[in-house]
């Protein structure tokens, strides 16, 4: 699986420069923050925005704001499940390469 079916993109729509480029984009967020990580951040910040919520009534547009969480934290483990994908590859021909 590669980065473009990880996020239901179609990759005959951009050319590989631009692919390049989205590419370097995500590798560059998780650079500095792991894919999990950065989730459980999401996480915690939306328990706490439910919790504050709650006190007070939830909004029109909880339901919306519900999917679109669901949506990026399915698109963090599919992009974390991925590069460890890329990087268990990268060690198998790594080590069939040096026998």
């Amino acid at each position: 699986m590669n980065i473009f079916e990880t996020l239901a993109l179609d990759p005959q729509r951009y050319t590989p420069e631009v692919q390049t480029r989205l590419f370097k984009e995500v590798e560059n967020l998780f650079t500095g923050v792991p894919p999990d990580n950065l989730r459980d951040t999401i996480i915690e910040m939306y328990q706490i925005y439910i919790m504050h919520e709650h006190q007070y009534g939830f909004s029109s547009t909880f339901s919306d704001m519900a999917c679109h969480i669901y949506s990026l934290l399915d698109t963090l483990r599919k992009i974390e499940f991925t590069i460890r994908e890329c990087k268990q590859a990268n060690v198998v021909t790594t080590q069939a390469k040096a026998t």
